[in-house]
Order: C-alpha cells, then structure tokens, then sequence
C-alpha cells in the first residue's frame, strides 16, 4: 500500500506463505509446517481454508501462455507473539550464536541501526565470557558478569536493555516463554533510552511492545531516511547533505509514510543529480 512503510517493518504481525490452489504450499513451505506446525499450534487445513488466525488472499496473475487464467494464493498468518522483523524468525536467527541467543548484538543491531547510536569495541583486556551454569538464565548470567561492574556496564546499558526482550524467541527464532536448560521462565522485559521522545522512552514488557514503541520514534524514523540515504547514494551522509535529508524525511513524513516519495525527493536532490 506505500504507507507508514516503516510503521509495517516495525510492527506488522502478519505473514504471507506462498500458495497455489493447484499445487499446494510452494517452495519449502510445506516442509516448514511440517517441520513448526506443532511449535505454532498451526493447523495447515485450517489455515488453507482461511480459518484460525489466518486469512487467504487471491492474487490474479492475469493469463498463462495458453490464455487460462492463473491465481496464485498467499496466506497471511497473524501471530500474536510477533511485531515486524525484530521478531522475526529469520532475524532473531542472524542475530544469535551457534547454540544459543545473543542478547548483546541483537541490542547493539537496535542502538546502532534503528536509534543511531555507537558502540565501541570489546576492549583488549576485557574477558568477554558468561557463566556456563546451566541452572542460570542468559539474563542472569550477564547480570552476574556485567550489571555488577561499571566499566562493563558503561556499554553494556546501551545494549542488553534493548536485546534482552528477544529471549522470547530461541536461536532459531522461536517463540518461547520458558528457558528450557534453567526450566525458569523467560524474563522478557527491557527498556529504551536515548531517544528522549515522550511515549518511547521507558521499561517495555515484551519484544512486541519494543518493537511498537520504537515505531513511534522520531529518530528510529531519521535513521530509516538516513539509511535510505546511504543506499541510493552509495556514501555516507555529509554535512552539506543536511537539506537533502531534511527535505527526503519531510516527503516521507507528508506522504503518510511513502517509500515512493522517500525515494523520489533523494533521486531529485543535488545531492543525487550532482553526485561525483
């Protein structure tokens, strides 16, 4: 619909899964409800029929080359427990290690990419491990090692509020409530800071609500034009690129939220037209 495009990255909690009346789930999907079905409590008859907490939507793909009429079917899942890509599977799963979450660059992905913000190196002398008892947490874990000291914590705050409301989804990108290795229940609150917007500022409970405060954000909606920027442009941003990203968050802002009229106030700029 090219609105409040950054709105539904954010915070859609609905997906599409490629279907076609005359052969069924395509690509691997029909492996993957196979595979997740019961995780999900998903019910393939079900959802086909447009049932649960699903719904079918028809796409007319005009005519074959034999003039027959060709449909294809996607069907677009809604999950509670999810809120745009930060809680998405695919996403929790770039963001974890081999065998088990990582709150700290799931964070720091968030400070860096959506709030703007840096965070320095690991410094050389810093032992950058956490406990291997298992009768513990991650979060208990990182608050034995790093909450308790401030030079850790110094950047670690800028980090682990932010990441920690994703241990609700495993390595995999799971949804969970319990921590399977401790048998406790998963802690999922956080908190964001930096941003000092009224509404977006503040403890969160979940992931979801994370995800949503942070669509509401002033600088999460800079940052997005600021990328935007960086990727048609093929460079950084420069002090003298000021009116052009002023003027591209502007049409954004006026257009209700269009990629379209992003993109077309950064391809007519001078930034753009007399670009080297």
């Amino acid at each position: 619909s090219d609105k409040d495009v950054l709105k539904q990255l954010l915070t859609a909690d609905t997906y599409p899964f490629p279907h076609n009346k005359n052969f069924g789930i395509i690509c691997n999907t029909r492996s993957w409800f196979k595979e997740h079905r019961g995780h999900y409590g998903l019910n393939l008859k079900e959802l086909l029929s447009g049932g649960a907490n699903s719904r079918v939507v028809e796409i007319d793909l005009g005519k074959d080359g034999r003039g027959r009429e060709r449909k294809k079917t996607d069907i677009l899942i809604t999950f509670e427990e999810r809120a745009g890509l930060l809680t998405h599977p695919v996403w929790n799963f770039a963001h974890s290690k081999n065998d088990e979450t990582d709150p700290v660059i799931r964070g720091k992905w968030i400070r860096e990419k959506l709030l703007a913000g840096t965070i320095r190196d690991v410094p050389i002398e810093v032992d950058a491990k956490v406990s291997n008892d298992h009768s513990l947490t991650l979060r208990e874990k990182f608050e034995a090692k790093v909450n308790g000291d401030a030079y850790c914590w110094s950047c670690h705050k800028k980090m682990n509020p932010l990441g920690m409301p994703f241990e609700s989804y495993n390595e995999l990108g799971q949804f969970r409530t319990q921590d399977k290795l401790a048998d406790k229940p998963i802690d999922a609150t956080g908190y964001i800071d930096g941003t000092g917007e009224e509404g977006v500022d503040g403890e969160v409970a979940n992931a979801v609500e994370l995800a949503h405060r942070l669509a509401k954000s002033t600088r999460v909606r800079q940052s997005f034009v600021r990328h935007a920027f960086r990727y048609w442009m093929g460079r950084n941003e420069m002090l003298s690129d000021s009116p052009t990203l002023i003027a591209a968050d502007k049409a954004y802002v006026e257009s209700g939220g269009s990629m379209n009229a992003l993109v077309l106030s950064l391809v007519t700029s001078d930034s753009f037209l007399y670009r080297r």
